[in-house]
């Protein structure tokens, strides 16, 4: 026997974006780490034990033993849920990705003394254009599809 470590089976957790912020990086680049893998290993626990060297990926990544909502988990380039679920086990050859997820909008503003609120620009309520109705423009009457192509039930049946 050599006197050398045995290598220890590992699998690569990539942070990217925002997310970064609380493995000490800037929120602007990617961080890779290399996560032992003991027998058994899961995402959850792969996940758990990352998030629990950093406190603060910790309170953003978990609400309970649950997922937050705020981090995207994407495990060999498919969101959880597709393939893999939190108890899915995982080897060496997996990769899991943490990522912002994207709802739209802009991040809250800072508040508090020395950031005033910035209120919108005023603008004029938006206002419905009139239907036309009378002598050449009947009420429809026949029932419509819904957006699952499935007629929608005629009201009072």
């Amino acid at each position: 026997m050599s006197g050398a470590p045995a290598a220890t089976a590992a699998v690569s957790v990539e942070l990217v974006g925002w997310p970064t912020r609380f493995v000490g990086g800037d929120g602007t680049r990617r961080r890779l780490f290399e996560e032992p893998l003991g027998p058994g290993a899961t995402v959850r626990g792969v996940l758990k034990g990352l998030s629990a060297r950093f406190p603060q990926l910790d309170e953003a990544l978990w609400h309970g033993e649950s997922l937050g909502e705020h981090i995207e988990v994407l495990v060999n380039d498919a969101v959880l849920g597709i393939d893999h679920t939190l108890d899915s086990p995982v080897t060496p050859k997996d990769r899991i990705l943490l990522l912002a997820q994207f709802m739209g909008g802009a991040e809250p503003r800072p508040s508090g003394p020395g950031h005033p609120r910035i209120e919108p620009a005023s603008r004029p309520p938006l206002q419905a254009e009139p239907r036309p109705s009378g002598p050449g423009h009947p009420r429809r009457t026949e029932p419509r599809p819904s957006r699952a192509g499935h007629l929608r039930p005629e009201a009072g049946t």
